[in-house]
């Protein structure tokens, strides 16, 4: 066994005995791991954007017609994936044994906190890609906006 394995063992074993420090110890291998894997993919999408700006540009435009198309179908995606969720809920909770359902509560939830903050950053990822005008640099750009709006402070 190597050094490394070795050492890692003992931490877990020490980490064993007192549950605080073994969360301690998951939630930093959480993030290491979480901190390589997301470095790995944006150093992925940029080379990947910089070959392919190199072969060929790769703008698209989107006019009035075709907005309204993309939000419609959206909104469309959308409640479809709400009401996938929703059913996917309803039968954990028939297998975990709850019969007490409250659908007001889901269709309040799901539809109307859930549904319109899908729909308002799907709308801004189409406004970000139609002033970007490069298909992968907007991907970029959606997942940075993405990432501000999740760490932002509530």
């Amino acid at each position: 066994m190597s050094e490394a394995a070795v050492r890692t063992l003992a931490v877990r074993r020490r980490a064993a005995e007192r549950p605080v420090l073994l969360a301690r110890v998951m939630r930093r291998q959480l993030v290491r791991r979480l901190l390589v894997l997301g470095s790995f993919l944006v150093l992925a999408c940029i080379a990947h954007v910089w070959l392919r700006l190199q072969v060929i540009k790769l703008g698209y435009d989107l006019s009035d017609g075709d907005f309204k198309v993309a939000i419609n179908t959206l909104l469309i995606l959308l409640v479809a994936f709400q009401l996938a969720l929703t059913a996917a809920g309803v039968l954990a909770q028939v297998i975990l044994g709850y019969h007490d359902f409250e659908p007001g509560l889901y269709l309040k939830v799901m539809f109307g906190l859930q549904l319109p903050e899908y729909l308002l950053f799907s709308v801004l990822a189409l406004v970000l890609h139609g002033l970007v005008n490069q298909k992968y640099i907007g991907h970029l750009v959606v997942v940075v906006a993405y990432v501000l709006i999740a760490l932002a402070p509530p």
